[in-house]
């Protein structure tokens, strides 16, 4: 490997063990204190480093998944801040939330298409329609389409949930040694998705009964 490879590789896997330890605490602590919050920036930051580092990694050799995994973190952790900047500052639409979702839509389709075409990988598909599906949400909450009552609390959630899942399955996958590698790589995310729906039922109220 090229120096400038190394220089990216041991970026990534320091900021990605930070943002996995820090972000395992920021987690288990309650949402909106100190601890939570303070430990929610040194993920954030942390994972900022990691999936850019990732990025060009995936640029640099060529990889597929890095580039995937890289591109979706760094979705879901400038989205997640958005919308937490959005309650703070009660603010009921953001272009900040628009164009990421208009761009990262473009991508996804991008996905979907490669994966069919590459022998339906259910990786790639996985990863592609899973960010479909968050774009189409930022667009109907964006164009006021959503029954929630706090759409951005339940934004804020699913993505740095998500960012901690995609650190979490980077670990895995590097480091397994008994699991397929299909269940290491989409394990994290089921078990993630069913924390964030628990988590999300608690805290997104129903705008009006149907």
């Amino acid at each position: 490997m090229d120096a400038l490879f190394i220089t990216f590789l041991v970026i990534h896997i320091v900021s990605g063990g930070i943002a996995l330890l820090v972000g395992t605490y920021s987690m288990a602590a309650a949402k909106g204190t100190k601890q939570h919050v303070l430990t929610g920036k040194v993920f954030t930051g942390a994972m900022y480093v990691c999936a850019t580092a990732g990025f060009v990694m995936s640029v640099l050799h060529s990889s597929t998944f890095l580039l995937c995994i890289s591109v979706f973190t760094l979705f879901m952790l400038s989205t997640g801040l958005q919308a937490m900047a959005l309650i703070k500052r009660k603010i009921q639409k953001s272009v900040y939330l628009l164009v990421p979702a208009f761009v990262m839509s473009i991508f996804s389709i991008g996905l979907v298409v490669f994966g069919i075409l590459n022998q339906f990988n259910v990786i790639v598909l996985v990863f592609g329609l899973g960010s479909l599906v968050m774009c189409v949400q930022d667009l109907r909450t964006y164009f006021d389409k959503t029954k929630l009552a706090n759409p951005y609390y339940l934004v804020h959630i699913q993505r740095m949930t998500g960012a901690y899942i995609a650190a979490f399955t980077a670990f895995l996958v590097v480091n397994n040694t008994f699991l397929p590698a299909v269940v290491a790589w989409l394990a994290p995310s089921v078990v993630g998705s069913i924390l964030i729906t628990v988590w999300s039922r608690k805290n997104a109220k129903l705008k009006y009964e149907n």
